[in-house]
């Protein structure tokens, strides 16, 4: 298991700016009141680290849903849990074993 070093708010703004990511101090301190801002980083970052853009997630995950019955009433909920899967995997990568 990998250690990783504790970073201020600072060091991760920094960082996650960088990256061009547009986080500010207010979505780290209070990530519940900023979901789809943090989500979208999760996204981004997912993207930039692991290649899984959005869009080729999305795709890939639309393709199986006509195999399911009703599919007009999880094309978006296909969607939405192939983009988690991913985020998660890049999370597990990294070490982080009890996101989710």
């Amino acid at each position: 298991m990998f250690s990783f070093p504790l970073l201020t708010v600072a060091e991760i703004l920094e960082c996650l700016n960088e990256l061009d990511l547009g986080v500010t101090e207010q979505h780290l301190k209070e990530p519940e009141r900023h979901r789809d801002k943090i989500r979208d980083v999760f996204e981004q970052l997912a993207e930039m680290c692991a290649g899984a853009a959005r869009e080729d997630v999305a795709r890939r995950a639309r393709r199986g849903v006509s195999t399911i019955p009703y599919p007009e009433l999880h094309e978006d909920s296909v969607v939405e849990l192939a983009l988690f899967r991913s985020v998660a995997d890049l999370l597990r990568r990294c070490g982080v074993q009890d996101f989710g």
